[in-house]
């Protein structure tokens, strides 16, 4: 059975202390509250009835004939109340929107800005879930959640809690990291059934406000009945609530009547956790953007902002540049194909899912990273208290592009990583290797690929060169020959001699990379002596060709 909750019973809950009841104050006891959201607009069709709306009133600066079109699209969809945050994007209610519910006799509360829309979610559905006899299965698993969350205990406690009330089988996946958490049984079967798991875990990709309330699925899959149950956070998919759903009846009550209820149990826990990591963000950002450029004057002052955001700069690190192929081009995708969104917030929301991606792969395999979005890049830099291995920084940004994957399906992203010296010159630097070795990845191979410093050093090193005039001639000179051979006649000398070179000067082997008969690459390497006037026999003649080569190579 629904609990009923009024708003006369939501006012006079804490959080509500410092709020007031702007208008439609008189029939408070008759509005009954199900449900709690949080809309901008457009209001549409995402307001059911009975719902108690929390709105910023973002975008409606001064307008108020737009604010009150948009309060009245949110009464008449049949919503129990609305509470309005003062104090940022609208300093006070205006008297024809408080005119405007007195009519309707339609309750808006006026709250503080600083009242946290997450504070007020997590006690409204803390009220519903214990108002009246409402109770899940009778086993009080929902009681006991919640007591964990006003314990301050995060979302492994939670899923615990909601676990136990159905023999411990119920598991959340992380679509920003692609971890699981929960029940230790259940994860071990998902792990094992992820590819058939894989369809019903994603959702919808998160634009707009469509996905306050996504579907609910049921699936059988290795002889189990499963349940899925996606979360949502600030109208983002943050992940999907797995659980077996069993032959006790009680137990599938639990999770077939009440699952919003519980995924928002899971979501409100989510939010405490990001919450938390938002009042270091800033900071962090600052750490690292200033780690990159340098500009710390001595290690003292590093380590005592690192100290405040609980970093430990002394251990080995590993710096981290990441670029989206053509941003505008994928901006533009998603317009067209699902909603419109401003370029600003598309933008700021696309950095911070790369962001938590990649700080959560990282963190999840027992490593530290700080990450920043600066003009277009994501920059990073990721701890570990055990032997460097940038082979494993390889694989944790392939693991953070999997879980990027689910919501950007079409972006390609590219990565630099490098390793550091000690000392506070060794981020700089190790910041300027990382963009060195995308910068010339990308120019190499394209996007979409992690290029990794030690594997491009010599094209570093070569690249300080490639604009000098004085070289351009010494190259010029050596295969501008060829080049105007190869154009003229459609042949491939600059590539046979690019193979030989590559080959060690193997006839044989260069032969069978080139699909050729051995008396026809003799006859394409006399002609390659010919037009260059150098002796294939002769080492220095051998370094400038290779060294031509690869300069030409490079650009």
């Amino acid at each position: 059975m629904m609990p009923i909750l009024t708003m006369a019973d939501v006012i006079s809950l804490d959080v509500f202390q410092s709020a007031v009841v702007a208008a439609g104050g008189d029939r408070l006891a008759e509005r009954v509250v199900r449900w709690v959201s949080v809309i901008e607009t457009p209001v549409e069709d995402f307001v059911r009835q009975d719902e108690f709306v929390l709105t910023t009133c973002v975008g409606f600066g001064e307008d108020s004939a737009a604010l009150g079109e948009f309060v009245g699209e949110i009464m008449g969809a049949g919503a129990s109340g609305l509470a309005i945050a003062t104090g940022r994007h609208i300093q006070r209610i205006p008297d024809n929107i408080k005119a405007l519910a007195n009519e309707a006799h339609f309750p808006i509360l006026d709250v503080p800005w600083k009242v946290r829309f997450a504070e007020i979610i997590q006690s409204v559905y803390a009220a519903i879930s214990l108002a009246g006899t409402g109770s899940v299965g009778g086993s009080g698993t929902v009681r006991e959640a919640l007591l964990r969350m006003s314990l301050g205990e995060g979302l492994d406690e939670v899923l615990e809690a909601l676990g136990q009330g159905c023999n411990g089988l119920a598991a959340f996946y992380d679509a920003y990291s692609g971890a699981w958490r929960g029940m230790a049984s259940l994860i071990d079967w998902c792990h094992a059934h992820f590819q058939l798991l894989r369809p019903h875990l994603v959702t919808a990709l998160d634009v707009g406000p469509a996905l306050t309330r996504p579907p609910q699925s049921r699936a059988q899959i290795g002889g189990r009945r499963i349940e899925f149950y996606p979360v949502v956070l600030g109208q983002r998919w943050v992940g999907t609530v797995v659980a077996e759903s069993l032959d006790d009846a009680e137990a599938n009550m639990m999770f077939h009547d009440e699952g919003e209820r519980l995924t928002l149990l899971v979501s409100l826990a989510l939010a405490e956790e990001e919450a938390a990591h938002q009042i270091g963000l800033r900071m962090e950002e600052d750490l690292v953007w200033n780690l990159a450029k340098g500009t710390f004057k001595s290690w003292d002052e590093a380590t005592a902002l690192a100290a405040q955001v609980n970093r430990d700069l002394s251990h080995p690190h590993a710096a981290i540049i990441g670029r989206l192929a053509d941003l505008e081009a994928q901006y533009h995708y998603r317009q067209t194909v699902f909603a419109s969104v401003p370029r600003g917030k598309w933008e700021a929301d696309l950095a911070k899912k790369v962001q938590r991606a990649l700080s959560q792969a990282f963190e999840a395999a027992g490593w530290r990273a700080l990450v920043t979005y600066q003009r277009g890049e994501w920059i990073g830099y990721a701890f570990t208290n055990r032997p460097l291995s940038m082979e494993a920084v390889r694989g944790l940004v392939a693991t953070a592009e999997h879980a990027l994957s689910l919501h950007e399906p079409q972006a390609k992203f590219s990565w630099g990583i490098a390793t550091a010296a000690p000392g506070l010159s060794g981020f700089h630097q190790s910041y300027q290797n990382a963009r060195t070795a995308l910068d010339l990845g990308v120019r190499r191979q394209g996007v979409g690929h992690v290029f990794e410093y030690e594997h491009v050093q010599y094209q570093a090193v070569l690249s300080r060169f490639i604009d000098d005039p004085v070289v351009r001639d010494v190259v010029q000179a050596a295969l501008g020959g060829l080049v105007d051979y190869d154009r003229a006649h459609d042949s491939e000398l600059v590539e046979t001699l690019s193979a030989y070179l590559r080959h060690r000067t193997n006839v044989s082997v260069t032969a069978r990379a080139l699909h050729l008969h051995r008396q026809s690459l003799l006859y394409r390497l006399g002609k390659i002596e010919l037009l260059t006037g150098r002796s294939l026999d002769d080492p220095d003649d051998l370094f400038l060709l290779e060294l031509c080569v690869r300069l030409t190579g490079l650009r």
